[in-house]
């Protein structure tokens, strides 16, 4: 299991200067990105980059949510509430009222399967098993108890590969529990 804190991370730019992103974890199958966890820290309305091949789950994790608008329709990114699209949509975000950070995961939808799952403490539970790349768990708020022992505060998340992840929040705590599986 690795323990990383995402504010530890360096930022690096959007190309359209909208906001900064922290790379958490990322996995390539030769050149091709497999699947990529960030944080990102969303400052302006505008344009998302463009992702073709990937599919792409978007969390707000802070901030009153956003937006997004697709040539066909308006989809709610709200806090704790994943949304799902196709990386090669051209969206276009509307903050609802100033900045927010959300968690994003992409991956393949071709070589595998991506989910997040917001969880609400006090909870105990798993994560991972024998089909999955990698199981995580970013906390959002609060404290989590991971294996009984290491804590992630708010911006901190724990990476396990195959191997079952047991947590725990506390009352106060929020989580989101990504799982990332091969395709067969």
């Amino acid at each position: 299991m690795k323990i990383i804190h995402a504010y530890d991370m360096p930022e690096v730019t959007w190309k359209n200067g909208g906001g900064v992103t922290r790379e958490l974890a990322v996995a390539h199958e030769g050149e091709q990105v497999l699947w990529r966890l960030s944080l990102a820290g969303i400052t302006a309305d505008g344009p998302f980059s463009l992702f073709g091949g990937l599919t792409r789950v978007l969390t707000v994790v802070e901030g009153a949510g956003m937006t997004l608008k697709t040539p066909h329709n308006r989809l709610p990114a709200e806090v704790h509430k994943p949304v799902s699209f196709d990386g090669a949509t051209k969206i276009y975000s509307t903050l609802n009222n100033g900045s927010v950070r959300a968690l994003n995961l992409m991956f393949d939808p071709l070589k595998c399967w991506g989910q997040v799952t917001a969880i609400q403490g006090p909870y105990h539970g798993a994560s991972g098993s024998a089909l999955n790349l990698i199981s995580a768990v970013f906390c959002t708020e609060g404290t989590v108890k991971i294996g009984g022992q290491a804590l992630l505060r708010r911006g901190s998340i724990a990476l396990a590969g195959t191997k079952e992840m047991q947590f725990e929040l506390d009352a106060a705590a929020s989580a989101l529990v990504i799982a990332i599986t091969k395709n067969p």
